[in-house]
């Protein structure tokens, strides 16, 4: 009696530990030497109200960027370099926004990133030989690009790769969430609370993989005190998203995400001080972000070439003089 009680037993919890039939379980499966390319193309149309003047900024920004897995650790987490390949603006006549000369001297750079067992980003190594390429030597430029370009902002986009799985394998329909503080340096935060639900298995230029849909809040909030390092400080805000959300395809087979979506619809008041003035402004902004990954073939070790039999040693008759 005791013998069969300890095999329910065993046999309940081995039921409880494994996933369900259908389950999936949706995780990275980098290995060292992995390299992959993202190719995002981000669109911006926005609307401002200043002091009675209208303005709007249409602003379409293409970037390339490689990655390598350098180490993998046995907790699961790794070590990658992030090299920017390119980054290209447009902009529609007449409006302000960054030339490719920004983007020129962005090209070649190159970070070591962390990335815990869950996908979060620890750590960012780089940045100081980022900020003096684009500013050079000058240090009021070097404060100026600092301000700006921190390592938040490379936490946050390889975090938005990395992070967003579930821990536990999933159902079609499964739900589960995912908040962020999106730092954007002296400028402030951005709070995300997205929901994710798993679609099941879809197609996706006629291959199949598995779809995550999210629908996402996201709310401004200004610095609580001014930096110093940019010629104006938002004092105070109102923005939130009327509309946030995407699509996201991943490879739960080969354990990587192949393509994402999102649209994200921002509107609100924000208020300004300039030169000791204070400015109101009213906003009114949609942005869209898609993003391809693609992965390298992996490399095959060089072939040996074929070793040449050993020559037989055949007995000559000796010539005997």
């Amino acid at each position: 009696m005791r013998k069969s009680l300890g095999c329910l037993v065993v046999v309940a919890l081995l039921v409880g530990a494994a996933p369900s039939f259908g389950q999936v379980k949706l995780e990275w499966k980098l290995k060292e030497g992995d390299k992959f390319t993202v190719d995002s193309t981000s669109e911006l149309n926005q609307k401002m109200d200043v002091s009675a003047q209208k303005l709007e900024q249409k602003l379409k920004q293409v970037a390339k960027r490689d990655f390598t897995v350098q180490k993998k650790n046995p907790d699961g987490s790794m070590i990658l370099e992030e090299k920017v390949e390119s980054l290209k603006f447009e902009t529609a006549d007449g409006a302000i926004g960054p030339d490719d000369k920004f983007g020129d001297k962005l090209a070649g750079t190159s970070f070591k990133i962390t990335v815990g067992p869950k996908g979060e980003v620890s750590k960012v190594e780089g940045i100081d030989d980022v900020v003096k390429k684009l500013a050079g030597e000058d240090p009021a430029s070097q404060k100026m690009v600092r301000a700006i370009f921190q390592e938040n902002a490379v936490k946050r986009t390889a975090s938005e790769m990395f992070s967003f799985l579930p821990e536990k394998p999933v159902d079609k329909g499964a739900k589960w969430k995912h908040d962020m503080n999106v730092a954007l340096g002296p400028l402030g935060t951005m709070k995300v609370q997205a929901d994710y639900t798993y679609e099941g298995k879809d197609k996706l230029n006629d291959k199949e993989f598995d779809k995550i849909t999210f629908t996402a809040t996201a709310t401004y909030q200004a610095a609580a005190q001014n930096p110093g390092d940019l010629p104006f400080q938002i004092t105070k805000s109102d923005l939130k998203s009327q509309e946030f959300k995407g699509t996201i395809w991943f490879d739960s087979a080969a354990g990587r995400m192949v393509q994402s979506d999102m649209n994200m619809k921002l509107v609100g008041k924000m208020s300004f001080k300039v030169g000791g003035s204070d400015v109101e402004a009213a906003l009114d902004q949609d942005q869209t972000v898609k993003s391809i990954v693609t992965y390298a073939a992996a490399e095959k070790p060089a072939e040996k070439p074929p070793e040449k039999p050993a020559e037989k040693l055949v007995n000559k008759p000796v010539d005997k003089k």
